[in-house]
């Protein structure tokens, strides 16, 4: 990923859908904040590049919620197009870690 950790704002990042997205930072960390969201899909993208084929790869974020809500980390790509390797159902206003892993298709 490019900007990862958010450290350079939303530099990389694509917003997904039309709800406004900033950055905070809260202890030492820094957060990309979606608020005002339409659908359950608005947030955060990022185009990845360097994918090889056949690879299987970790996805992993950390994610809080107003109210308690399903999340998902959604690939898409060749063999990949629109998997959840990461999803859970997440309480209100608690940091979670949602994790997963996804082998990458053949073009």
């Amino acid at each position: 990923l490019v900007n990862g950790d958010f450290s350079n704002n939303l530099n990389g990042w694509i917003v997904h859908g039309d709800a406004p997205i900033n950055v905070a930072v809260y202890g030492t960390e820094r957060h990309a904040v979606v608020t005002g969201r339409t659908q359950g899909w608005n947030g955060v993208r990022q185009v990845v590049q360097g994918v090889e084929v056949n690879a299987e790869y970790d996805v992993r974020c950390r994610v809080s919620l107003s109210a308690e809500s399903y999340v998902a980390v959604t690939v898409e790509g060749p063999a990949a197009s629109f998997s959840d390797p990461a999803s859970a159902t997440l309480a209100a206003n608690a940091w979670t870690t949602v994790s997963g892993q996804f082998r990458a298709g053949s073009a």
